[in-house]
């Protein structure tokens, strides 16, 4: 079932990476002559559909519990650890990460098996749980009893991991395609024994750097998005075309207060880190959703469809009164272009998520603009009463009333709102043709 050579997996062909499976590395100790966890303890597959493909897939890394110091950062991977002699501190030994995966939409096919769109990287120190992991084969030459944490028990085992740091990994273009699952990455925030790192761009990274046994996300209102619950910090590097070789900008969510929920957006849209827009919007009062796979399945089924639906009626609204000589036409031409090839509903969403804010910006340069020119003479001492006057004075005011609604309204995520009001403000202009810069 799995082909090993020198501690490295074999070749797909060779090897069965999908489906219920599970796989575990141990260590020989020389001294004792008896076989220790150590490293990728277990890997664990599951098929809850029951068709063919893992829709979970939990890394559990076993290693000495002094080795999380800082000096190796992936010390249970590391093979010349495993090669090296057995020391005493090799034989305390920590469950020291989790990584916990999710394949939520059921897209996996022959050529992309592993789909996984979310994961939890979690790290921490507690000790291995060697008496319940014991695993012996009488046909084994001796010594014939290995030690793994049971298939069975390694889902509710991750669920309740006493984690220092927990981070999030959610792939937002469609881009992951690891049979182990969706990795966490060697930037910015360094989580111990997380296995290395695979893709910077178009993955959403969140971190919460503070203890926990149970994690959690919650749904937001105002991104559409779903979050962990906890996460103090984090971010999307953006990549030119969503083809995952080049920054463009970047989207930064951050909790400013503390109350485990994002309530700070910033909108970096051309890779100059200065925000093109920056909100910030409570939203601490988001439904807490267990960390369960068939529970974050349904949710996120649910949910995905009308973020898209939302962003397209906002989208049609703008892409009406936008021609191509606006600022940032490339970028948006770039975008329409994607969106007429066949992409999965996950990368749908989050090109027209990535539409939408850049046509907000010439939006809200029009809308300034419009609204110096409908701002009439200012009334001088002595003049007159003029109708003609007071009536344009009044349909500025109202205009300037229903910018500021419109740009609170999507600031907050209530795109079906800011609709509404973009079709008032173009009827109040005048403006009934395309516009630009």
């Amino acid at each position: 079932m799995w082909d090993v050579r020198n501690f490295e997996y074999g070749s797909p062909g060779k090897t069965d990476m999908s489906g219920a499976n599970l796989f575990y590395a141990n260590k020989y100790d020389e001294v004792y002559d008896t076989w220790l966890p150590f490293g990728e303890c277990p890997f664990c597959f599951y098929d809850p559909d029951q068709d063919g493909y893992s829709e979970i897939a939990i890394r559990m890394v076993a290693a000495p519990m002094t080795s999380v110091d800082g000096r190796d950062v992936d010390y249970g991977n590391n093979v010349l650890r495993r090669l090296a002699p057995t020391t005493p501190a090799m034989r305390e030994l920590g469950l020291v990460s989790v990584r916990y995966s999710f394949a939520l939409q059921g897209t996996q096919r022959p050529d992309s098996p592993y789909a996984y769109e979310v994961g939890l990287t979690m790290s921490g120190v507690t000790p291995y749980p060697l008496a319940c992991s014991a695993t012996t084969d009488r046909e084994r030459r001796q010594p014939s009893t290995t030690f793994h944490i049971p298939w069975e028990d390694a889902e509710s085992t991750a669920r309740s991991y006493p984690a220092d740091t927990t981070a999030l990994s959610w792939d937002e273009a469609g881009v992951n395609n690891r049979w182990e699952g969706i990795f966490w990455i060697w930037e910015r925030r360094i989580g111990q024994n997380t296995g290395g790192t695979t893709i910077k761009y178009d993955i959403r990274r969140e971190y919460d750097g503070d203890p926990s046994s149970v994690r959690s996300l919650y749904y937001s209102e105002v991104d559409k998005r779903f979050h962990l619950y906890g996460a103090e910090e984090g971010w999307i590097e953006i990549s030119v075309g969503l083809k995952g070789k080049e920054r463009l900008g970047e989207i930064r969510f951050f909790d400013t207060t503390g109350d485990g929920f994002f309530d700070r957006w910033e909108v970096d849209l051309d890779g100059d880190c200065i925000p093109e827009r920056t909100a910030s919007v409570a939203d601490g009062n988001a439904e807490l959703i267990p960390w369960e796979y068939s529970v974050l399945k349904e949710r996120y089924a649910d949910r995905l469809p009308w973020a898209i639906d939302e962003n397209l009626a906002l989208i049609e609204g703008m892409r009406a009164i936008v021609d191509d000589q606006s600022p940032y036409a490339d970028q948006i031409r770039s975008l329409e272009a994607l969106l007429l090839e066949g992409l999965g509903l996950s990368k749908r969403r989050y090109c027209l998520d990535l539409l939408r804010e850049y046509y907000y910006q010439v939006i809200v340069y029009w809308l300034s603009s419009m609204e110096r020119d409908l701002v009439p003479p200012t009334y001088g001492a002595g003049d007159k009463y003029d109708s003609e006057l007071l009536e344009a004075s009044m349909v500025a005011w109202r205009f300037a009333d229903w910018r500021t609604r419109f740009q609170i309204a999507y600031e907050r995520g209530r795109f079906d709102d800011a609709a509404l009001l973009l079709r008032g403000l173009v009827d109040l202009s005048g403006q009934g043709h395309p516009l630009g810069g």
